[in-house]
């Protein structure tokens, strides 16, 4: 079977990513690690709560993910969990960003761990 695609010009934009531990002295990419996907709401500036789940992905076995597409001047954040085990296990970890997609540029607007 031969397939041909035709791509359309869009203004969308995609993030592409890598989830690493944060072991800095000998940092590994984290496989299997889970990314939520939230858009900010219009009163996400005054209230961080304001967001709405819009999907998820998981890191592939390279900690590589891909999201998207997203429309420009979108707040996009991202909550990101990795279990190392049962759900007992306190090492589990838990790390969120909040990224603004303005034209070619990414701003992280927030980040906590």
């Amino acid at each position: 079977m031969h397939l041909d695609f035709i791509l359309n010009s869009t203004n969308k934009k995609v993030i592409h990513g890598t989830v690493w531990n944060d072991d800095l002295s000998d940092p590994k990419r984290v496989p299997d690690a889970l990314v939520q996907l939230y858009q900010a709401g219009k009163n996400y500036n005054d209230d961080p709560l304001d967001i709405k789940p819009i999907g998820y992905v998981i890191t592939d076995a390279s900690g590589e993910f891909l999201a998207g597409p997203f429309d420009p001047e979108t707040i996009v954040i991202f909550k990101i969990f990795k279990f190392w085990g049962n759900s007992m296990n306190s090492n589990n970890e838990y790390w969120d960003v909040s990224l603004m997609i303005s034209g070619e540029d990414f701003y992280v607007t927030s980040g906590e761990k």
